[in-house]
């Protein structure tokens, strides 16, 4: 008759311990020349035996007694649980990690690949994307703002049905002003910035976009040069 891998790991502190009788002891004896795993377990049990026996644990010892085989499977349960949940830490900790590289590494996308199309005062895309960045300014007397979208490898993963709205220029009743002296009240138009022109002024982007330079009055006329250089996506007037 043979006993399987959970029936020997039940046994084999008593076999160590020499109180099993000797058909279960032969038993056992030939599953540990079978297998591995069990193998490698009892000589954890053993290892166990003589720290406790030498002085490792209690100094109290070991062999022949029964309080001793409960400190052996007490001992081997302690280390396998400190093994699982190192292990299940290591993997949050991994997942963690791979979620916000995967969630805050963004890159920007170029204004073909947006999938942004208008309806009505709707402003949509058929694209997904991990963030909308965007700035007001003045520019002759109109209320204009410049926006990028970025992606992530997250929101590359993913794939949007159908159409999201980014605005909905019909709800805007009062944007708010760039400067403080500024009579900015509603947007008037809305352009998608090169990306070349977000890593210098008046935009200083980082390349993660995690921070963004302050924007100056004396940065006015580079606001208007960029009207040329962006895609007019949106205009009140039609």
């Amino acid at each position: 008759m043979k006993i399987n891998c959970d029936m020997a790991k039940d046994l084999l502190p008593q076999y160590y311990d020499g109180t099993l009788n000797d058909a279960t002891a032969g038993m056992v004896k030939e599953h540990l020349k079978e297998c591995e795993n069990c193998s490698a377990y009892y000589e954890e049990i053993i290892k166990v035996n003589e720290e406790l026996n030498s002085g490792g644990g209690t100094g109290t010892p070991v062999k022949g007694s029964e309080g001793g085989l409960v400190k052996i499977k007490k001992r081997l349960a302690r280390q396998r649980l400190i093994a699982v949940v190192i292990a299940v830490s290591v993997m949050i900790l991994l997942a963690f990690g791979v979620y916000l590289f995967a969630d805050l590494h963004y890159t920007y996308i170029p204004y073909e690949d947006t999938g942004i199309v208008v309806r009505g005062d709707e402003i949509r895309t058929t694209q997904n994307y991990a963030m909308l960045v965007g700035e007001q300014t003045e520019i002759n007397g109109e209320n204009v703002e410049f926006i990028v979208l970025l992606s992530s490898p997250l929101s590359r993963m993913m794939t949007l049905k159908g159409e999201m709205v980014i605005y909905d220029m019909s709800l805007e009743n009062v944007a708010t002003p760039v400067y403080a002296d500024s009579e900015i009240d509603v947007t008037d138009k809305i352009y998608y910035l090169p990306e070349s022109a977000i890593y210098k002024p008046p935009f200083i982007f980082t390349k993660d976009y995690s921070h963004k330079g302050l924007l100056l009055p004396d940065y006015k006329a580079d606001f208007e040069k960029l009207v040329d250089e962006s895609v007019l996506v949106w205009s009140r007037e039609g």
